[in-house]
């Protein structure tokens, strides 16, 4: 759920066994019309304590991001480069610990994921704004070097 700033969030308990827990990210915009939180691991517990470090970049950020009408980065925002290809708007550069689904928040759908120096599969959903890709099993002690373009 995306709430606004100072926006209010009641929680009922409905009986004395009822628990439920809430992931708390705090959503970064980082170019004109990109928004990014990171949630962590959203099938674990503690979900964001997965997250280890945590880098934003920013191609040119004094200039507003520009909008593809191309199907295949529909909605994308991109930032022209003088020989007419384009960057990605913003960098997410992030390491993390352990497996399974890592999930986040991006108002965009990301260009692309990469896990240490690879391409990875990932799904956005529109609706929510909900980034998930998968996580293997990491060597003992290893982070994931997860970066995402948007």
């Amino acid at each position: 759920m995306l709430m606004a700033y100072r926006q209010k969030f009641v929680i009922q308990k409905k009986s004395k066994n009822f628990f439920k827990t809430f992931q708390c990210s705090s959503v970064q915009n980082l170019a004109a019309g990109v928004s990014f939180a990171p949630i962590g691991l959203i099938d674990m517990f503690n979900a964001g304590g997965a997250i280890s470090a945590l880098e934003y970049e920013t191609q040119q950020e004094n200039m507003e991001a520009e909008f593809s009408e191309d199907p295949q980065t529909l909605g994308m925002a991109t930032m022209a480069t003088e020989n007419g290809g384009h960057l990605p708007a913003a960098t997410i550069k992030m390491a993390v610990r352990g497996c399974g689904w890592f999930g986040a928040y991006s108002s965009m759908k990301p260009r692309k994921c990469l896990v240490e120096t690879s391409p990875t599969d990932f799904s956005y959903d529109y609706a929510s704004g909900l980034l998930k890709l998968i996580l293997q099993k990491p060597d003992e002690g290893q982070l994931w070097n997860v970066i995402i373009e948007v």
